[in-house]
């Protein structure tokens, strides 16, 4: 059984074949379908859901006008950089409810506490991405 990380069930099936393209030859649309055995609608819309959220990439080979599908080796590093994104718009809340509670001359211990824990996380989480992208980028 395909695990579908979220995704239609024919979606997670391409995206597992072309994981399992080890000598990166990449796959063209017909033997994605004939591999998978799903009809060329239901590849298509697979496929091109996955060219969108760059997850694969295709690329030509010399002299064959098949486009050969690969994932994309990229794309960790793009879902760490959006994942960062948010934790950095995470960060400016935390400041902005610090500063409405300062404005408001606001004492709450308990919520000062819960802010303290939650600006420290997501900063950590923040550097550890960050680390994990640059030790992707020296492999």
């Amino acid at each position: 059984m395909v695990k579908t990380l979220g995704y239609p069930p024919a979606t997670a099936k391409v995206r597992s074949y072309l994981n399992f393209d080890y000598k990166g030859e990449g796959q063209s649309f017909d033997e994605i379908v004939n591999g998978l055995k799903i009809s060329k609608s239901t590849a298509s819309t697979a496929i091109q859901f996955l060219l969108d959220e760059q997850q694969i990439h295709f690329r030509y080979k010399e002299n064959d006008r098949k486009r050969y599908f690969f994932i994309n080796e990229n794309f960790v590093k793009f879902q760490y950089e959006k994942i960062i994104e948010k934790l950095r718009e995470e960060e400016e809340i935390i400041q902005l409810v610090h500063q409405h509670k300062k404005k408001l001359k606001i004492k709450n211990e308990r919520l000062d506490k819960k802010l303290i824990i939650f600006d420290k996380a997501v900063k950590y989480s923040i550097q550890n991405l960050e680390n994990a992208i640059q030790n992707l980028n020296e492999i």
